[in-house]
């Protein structure tokens, strides 16, 4: 055995490691089954080799403690390595306020729970809205120090008093500690209160009514007079509105909201709450209730519009028609006018395409819109259940709402519509600026519709005498199918690239979104974009005569938030 030299630290080696030549031997024998010449020296060897591989053992564990000790030793150098450069962060030296603001871009954006894409919060969650500034708090003192001292960061809350995991005494005591840090800063409250326990948090939410600027409220009525009483019914900082539940009764409370501009409605049966609707820039309401609407229940719902203001977008979604009785909402003689300037419409009907039209034409007969700039149809189910277009209804609509010299963009999601109806539609159109249009895919329920086509595009193009349609078009978005040619498509940009007489001078937009692509592992069904219309239209941009793009499915979604697609 030769073991490690104390003094030269040279590590320890077996002088009985084989040679190549001895391998050899060894490997021969256990060919041949031949006996070695000299049995003996290998016997020695076996037994001097047994005393070095325990020499080999002992080393390796002394090795794997030293080098046990080197990997912690450099572990704890690099961290101090590391803390000494974080003395010199850019980071440290950002003034507290900086970082403040930056803290508070690691918040969600305020999402409404009435809002369509969100669902209402169940009892038992338990979030005050907070978790990331709990997360920054465990950073360091410093910015310990920041968050805690900082009141905007607080001005967030999500109150479900409904929550299960609380405690009354517990809810109260964790609510005072958020509302003393928010200080006097204004307000964002996402608050749940529909089964009773109530106790002293809604009192502590309501003194701070003054500092509300965003509430989102799904409430029971209880709940609701409770507030009443508390907030005194004066919002001086309201600016967005949300109010969900199936009873209103009580909620009459936001009349004296001076700076209230959004509102949302959802989920809502029966009469609306009482709001200063003659100051309000944007109403959506989500007619999630009742299942079956009632046409006295519609006919209320559309009469807020003539309580709009001329700046105020309409909203009215998920309004389910499928029960829609035209006989008894004629009966009612609704007549509504109102000045507002863009209108959206999604409509629910499950009946087919006749009833479709009825159902529709019916609500545009009791509308007046003549200040109105931009309108939007679309299906709630688009994917079973598309809408089919109003012939019978729309002339009359648009004729007395003056389309031909106010309506500047025209939306028609998920509609099925004939070709030549919509030229009709379009025809009288001189003020039209931006269209989007869209094939149908079929289902079990109805046919495939192809509505861009070539003799749809050759229609649409851009001609100098009084035939022209839509002689202003400047922005063109379509969802297809793709069933046309280039020699129908190339024309028509370069028409509308290229008019001798439109007024926007600026380039000509157009968009292409595909209905079906590779997002879903199947090929555009119709023919496409051709390398000779691309190229054509390509050199157009570079130009700056036009601008155009492709997209697949999820950039109609990105461009149109509106549409929904199957």
């Amino acid at each position: 055995m030769n073991p490690q030299c104390d003094r030269c630290g040279i590590p320890f080696s077996s002088p009985l490691l084989p040679t190549p030549t001895q391998t050899t031997e060894v490997l021969q024998l256990l060919r041949t089954n031949s006996t070695p010449s000299d049995p003996f020296e290998m016997d020695a060897v076996i037994a001097s080799c047994s005393a070095d591989v325990v020499g080999y053992d002992t080393e390796i564990g002394r090795l794997k403690q030293t080098l046990s000790r080197l990997v912690s030793e450099r572990n704890t150098l690099q961290r101090h390595v590391d803390t000494c450069r974080s003395v010199f962060a850019p980071v440290r030296r950002l003034p507290p306020e900086i970082l403040a603001k930056i803290f508070a871009l690691c918040a969600s954006p305020p999402l409404l729970w009435c809002d369509e894409t969100q669902s209402i919060p169940t009892a038992g969650s338990a979030s005050f809205g907070q978790s990331h500034l709990m997360r920054l708090l465990r950073v360091c003192s410093a910015w310990h120090t920041i968050v805690t001292t900082t009141p905007f960061l607080w001005a967030d809350l999500e109150v479900d008093l409904d929550a299960l995991l609380f405690t009354p005494g517990r809810m109260v005591d964790t609510l005072s500690r958020l509302l003393d840090r928010s200080g006097q800063c204004s307000m964002v409250l996402h608050l749940t209160a529909s089964i009773g326990r109530f106790n002293n948090s809604l009192e502590l939410l309501g003194r701070c009514a003054t500092r509300w600027r965003i509430a989102d409220l799904h409430l029971s009525n209880e709940a609701c007079l409770q507030l009443s009483r508390v907030t005194g019914r004066n919002f001086p900082c309201l600016e967005s509105l949300a109010i969900g539940g199936t009873d209103v009764a009580g909620r009459d409370i936001f009349e004296t909201a001076p700076n209230l501009r959004r509102v949302i409605i959802s989920a809502v049966d029966g009469a609306l709450p009482k709001l200063p609707w003659s100051q309000l820039h944007e109403l959506t309401y989500y007619a999630f209730q009742p299942r079956v609407l009632r046409p006295d229940v519609l006919a209320n719902r559309l009469a807020i519009m003539a309580l709009c203001s001329n700046e105020c977008e309409v909203n009215i979604y998920s309004l389910n028609l499928s029960f829609f009785d035209s006989s008894t909402f004629s009966a009612i003689r609704l007549a509504v006018e109102s000045h507002i300037p863009i209108f959206r419409l999604a409509i629910l009907d499950r009946n087919g395409e006749e009833h479709s039209r009825e159902a529709l034409g019916e609500i545009i007969t009791a509308l007046t819109l003549p200040n109105l700039q931009e309108l939007h149809f679309r299906s709630s189910r688009p994917e079973a259940h598309p809408l089919f277009w109003p012939r019978d209804h729309f002339p009359a609509f648009a004729s007395r709402s003056c389309f031909r010299d106010i309506l500047t963009k025209l939306f028609l999601y998920d509609m099925v519509i004939a070709e030549d109806e919509l030229v009709e539609c379009l025809s009288d159109m001189r003020a039209l600026m931006e269209l989007f249009i869209q094939d149908v895919v079929g289902s079990s329920d109805h046919e495939e519709n192809i509505l861009i086509n070539d003799t749809l595009l050759r229609r649409l193009t851009w001609r100098s005498d009084s035939s022209c349609i839509a002689p202003n078009l400047n922005i063109f978005s379509f969802a297809s199918l793709f069933f046309f040619d280039d020699d129908a498509l190339v024309p028509f940009v370069e028409s509308r690239a290229r008019p001798a007489e439109r007024h926007d001078s600026s380039p000509f937009r157009m968009e292409a979104f595909a209905l079906v692509d590779s997002e879903l592992n199947i090929r555009v069904i119709g023919h496409g974009f051709g390398v000779d219309a691309i190229a054509h239209m390509d050199t157009l941009q570079k130009q700056g005569v036009l601008r155009w793009a492709r997209h697949g499915r999820k950039g109609l979604q990105q461009r149109f938030p509106d549409v929904h697609l199957f």
